[in-house]
């Protein structure tokens, strides 16, 4: 990424412009595998580009995303306003949301790239990066008790 006029494009490790400015801000691409990607922010929006410049995601609907870069198997964490949703990459550079921007909070747990905790209006339960409910939403909290088991 680089900026001109306060406006932010792309440019590749030979200096061609991939993207001319036109976006608020791009955030960091990550290269260790699958198709990086990256958060470029527009008029209060984020969306995803991937490093050859792409939308991948319009700027939009989404006040934030958070991700790793990769979204292989992890997903990104969306947010509308205070409520929060998953997206992930659901087929080579095509990136879906997987539960809609309804609930009050998602956290990734620690050391698993596929599941996530989330509650909503006092109650947790455990959905995965597919959007798929591993522990319905229905108990007061949720916890890894070691690795791979739920409790």
């Amino acid at each position: 990424p680089f900026a001109v006029s306060n406006k932010w494009g792309l440019v590749d490790e030979t200096g061609k412009t991939l993207l001319t400015p036109r976006y608020d801000s791009i955030g960091s691409f990550h290269q260790n595998y699958g198709v990086p990607y990256a958060n470029f922010y527009h008029r209060g929006k984020t969306g995803i580009l991937n490093q050859a410049g792409a939308v991948v995601l319009p700027a939009a609907a989404y006040h934030g995303i958070q991700h790793d870069g990769y979204m292989v198997f992890s997903a990104g964490i969306t947010r509308v306003g205070k409520k929060y949703g998953l997206l992930r990459q659901t087929a080579k550079g095509v990136v879906s949301e997987t539960l809609p921007p309804h609930y009050d909070r998602i956290v990734p747990f620690q050391g698993s790239e596929h599941h996530y905790a989330v509650w909503q209006s006092g109650r947790a339960g455990i959905v995965s990066a597919r959007g798929a409910w591993e522990v319905p939403l229905e108990y007061d909290s949720c916890q890894v008790a070691f690795a791979g088991t739920f409790t």
